[in-house]
């Protein structure tokens, strides 16, 4: 008994409302008839709860034990709050907009969940109808029946801003039908500086970005908008100010508004996806955390507000928002319509959402994979002081798949090893990249780091026209029609690749094996596949040996021949962009393709200083090296037909000696090339030829 008391005086001495639980205890006891569950007469905690000090009132009999009860609730008519749970409530008041019955009903909920003996004597008044709920708490807090209705309505401050949870399963005792999150519940004995956090769980401010605006140059237009729309709303405080943005997860989204944020010196917040135990929000709950915001953000005269991950926001199987009664387009589309704080609504993907509500945004933005100079700024920001080599920092960031979550990932993994040797990082970032590529069933790439083959030099080609002044025009107005011509290995595929660096635009390479089919009509599609790929992109479109799709239709027999040809030349005429083919045959070239290529360029065989110098390149000479050797100048001089891709082939073929290049095995390899050329072209049939 002793202990029993002292539990109970602990509680009602330390409870900021313990004077106004009393008053609700007894309504309950009185009012709703409470005293007639079994043994409240005798149960002394809930005496010490109300109060009741007397003896002997454990043998009273149900009569005499109510008499007693109205004779304390008469002493007990006038409760206050202490100043701090009134401070308190009165800032959570302003903060969300609650009018007094909303936040009587909050109290009493709050109380509920922290006083024990509350709860109790709740639920000793059993199972509850949504319709007993509301003539429950009317008599509980002396409050009109009808403002309870209304305070617990879908529509009411209270339950959408998420401050109180109002369980739909009928027949449930009070202690179960209303919720109120962990944080709300302690907000009675915070100190002031306390109060914000308390609305962690709904929203919370994080300004912090790893990237800036210059990471995202490849939609400089684009920010430059969102820009200018967000300055102007802030300053003439325009209603409704959404924006979309989508694109495949990883592509920097979140760090993309945060870095607008910013630039803009505006205070980021972002609706929470979990709880304070970690739990996700269900979808009604994450609405409920926006409207949240969007009331108490509405008080800041500069703020934006982040609402990421929306794919479970719009269900239309279900309904909007996934509610199993949906909610009316009218309602959402005053949302969108009406908010005071503008918002921006992330996505992976848009095909879950109404073209009615996909309208009302105001500005939407697919974000897709960075080009390679920014996906190369990112790695090289996301490594930090992880140490890597150019060479393999120039190769990974050729891969179009990595997205910026991606690389950033896993340079936190590697640096939380302490990783200092190069090769460890650089092999373990391969590994925990791939990893992830592979889960999401992309191609991975490999990297080889070993110097087999010659940097990539216009010097070394032998075009038919001025490439250096093609790429500058290029950078100027990224759209044209080429075709490359010319012996194989004299760098036609590689001046795509080239060009496609060269200009910082994706490239889009396909051949003939990615295209055709034996199914009819598949390969037209594929060609128009590819076309529609590369515009969606901006990419330069590079199709590899063209011979397929480029020939003379007066002299093919099938007539699905004929019509790749035809769709490949009306994709081409409708194609603002920038493509590439490269073929070996020109001189079967159709004529209606070759009229619509802008320049047909011709790449030869290297001329004798081309060779000198690829030489000298391959040796890794200086240039006093290469006037010390004019004898192997002039041997070298004597062949005609060598390519860039010749010196490639003797470079990765010396890749199995365990002993440097030298001079004579790079000789002796060009000769077999030059010679084996040779040898194809004057090779004639032989046998048995009938006379005719």
């Amino acid at each position: 008994m002793v202990a029993s008391m002292h539990f109970f005086r602990k509680i009602g001495g330390f409870h900021e409302c313990h004077d106004k639980i009393i008053i609700w205890m007894l309504r309950i006891l009185i009012n709703l008839n409470g005293y007639r569950a079994p043994n409240t007469e005798s149960n002394e905690d809930l005496h010490q709860a109300i109060g009741l000090t007397q003896e002997g009132i454990g043998e009273l009999n149900k009569t005499e034990f109510l008499k007693l009860l109205k004779q304390s609730q008469i002493v007990n008519k006038n409760p206050t709050l202490n100043s701090k749970t009134t401070a308190n409530l009165k800032w959570l008041q302003q903060q969300v907009g609650l009018n007094n019955t909303e936040l009587e009903i909050l109290l009493f909920a709050i109380c509920l969940k922290t006083y024990p003996p509350l709860d109790g004597i709740a639920r000793d008044l059993g199972t509850l109808s949504k319709s007993g709920l509301s003539k429950t708490l009317s008599v509980i807090l002396e409050l009109p029946h009808a403002e309870i209705t209304t305070s617990l309505s879908t529509k009411s401050n209270l339950t959408n801003s998420g401050l109180l949870e109002v369980k739909k399963d009928s027949n449930s005792s009070l202690d179960n039908i209303l919720e109120v999150p962990e944080s709300i519940n302690q907000i009675l004995g915070v100190n002031t500086d306390e109060r914000p956090h308390l609305l962690d769980q709904f929203f919370y401010q994080d300004n912090r970005s790893s990237l800036e605006l210059t990471d995202y140059t490849h939609i400089k237009n684009d920010i430059t908008l969102i820009k200018n729309h967000l300055n102007i709303g802030n300053n003439q405080q325009f209603t409704g100010t959404n924006i979309l943005i989508y694109g495949a997860p990883g592509t920097g989204k979140t760090e993309l508004v945060k870095a607008l944020a910013k630039s803009l010196r505006i205070d980021l917040f972002q609706v929470s996806i979990e709880n304070e135990d970690g739990e996700q929000h269900s979808r009604s709950g994450r609405i409920s955390a926006f409207q949240m915001a969007q009331r108490v953000l509405n008080n800041k005269k500069k703020a934006l507000l982040l609402f990421d991950e929306i794919e479970d926001i719009f269900v239309s199987e279900s309904g909007l928002f996934g509610y199993s009664n949906p909610l009316s387009k009218s309602w959402f589309n005053n949302i969108l319509e009406n908010n005071n704080v503008p918002t921006f609504w992330l996505s992976n993907k848009v095909t879950q959402i109404d073209d009615s509500y996909l309208r009302r945004f105001d500005y939407v933005l697919e974000l897709k994979i960075p080009p390679k100079s920014v996906r190369k700024k990112i790695i090289t920001n996301s490594l930090g002081n992880l140490v890597v080599s150019e060479n393999w920092l120039e190769q990974i960031s050729q891969n179009k798949q990595l997205a910026p979550g991606i690389i950033s990932r896993a340079a936190k993994v590697i640096s939380n090893m302490n990783e200092r040797d190069t090769q460890s990082v650089q092999n373990n970032m391969e590994l925990v990249i791939g990893n992830t590529l592979r889960a999401m069933g992309k191609k991975i790439k490999p990297i080889n780091l070993e110097k087999t083959k010659l940097a990539y030099q216009l010097e070394a080609l032998n075009p038919s026209q001025d490439i250096q002044q093609l790429v500058t025009g290029l950078q100027t107005t990224p759209s044209a029609r080429i075709c490359l011509y010319g012996p194989p290995g004299t760098g036609k595929t590689a001046l795509g690749h080239y060009i496609s660096d060269t200009l910082d635009k994706p490239l889009i390479v396909k051949r003939a094996s990615d295209i055709l089919s034996p199914y009819v009509g598949v390969a037209e599609m594929n060609i128009a596949d590819m076309f529609e790929e590369a515009k969606e992109e901006q990419a330069l479109l590079l199709l590899d040996e063209a011979d397929s799709f480029l020939q003379d239709r007066t002299t093919l027999k099938q007539s699905w021949e004929i019509t790749q040809v035809n769709e490949l030349l009306t994709q081409m005429e409708a194609f603002d962009g920038l493509f590439i083919c490269s073929t070996n045959l020109i001189e079967k070239l159709d004529a209606a393709a070759s009229r619509r290529f802008d320049f047909k360029i011709k790449l030869n065989y290297l001329k004798a200083s081309q060779v000198w110098r690829l030489f000298c390149s391959s040796m890794n000479w200086n240039k006093e090296q290469g006037e010390q050797n004019k004898i192997l100048r002039s041997e070298l001089s004597k062949y005609s037909n060598l390519t860039p891709g010749d010196f490639a082939n003797v470079l990765r073929q010396h890749r199995l000696a365990k002993h440097p290049l030298t001079t004579k095995e790079l000789i002796d390899g060009l000769e077999r090339e030059s010679q084996f050329k040779q040898d194809r072209n004057s090779t004639r049939e032989i046998g048995f030829h009938a006379s005719i």
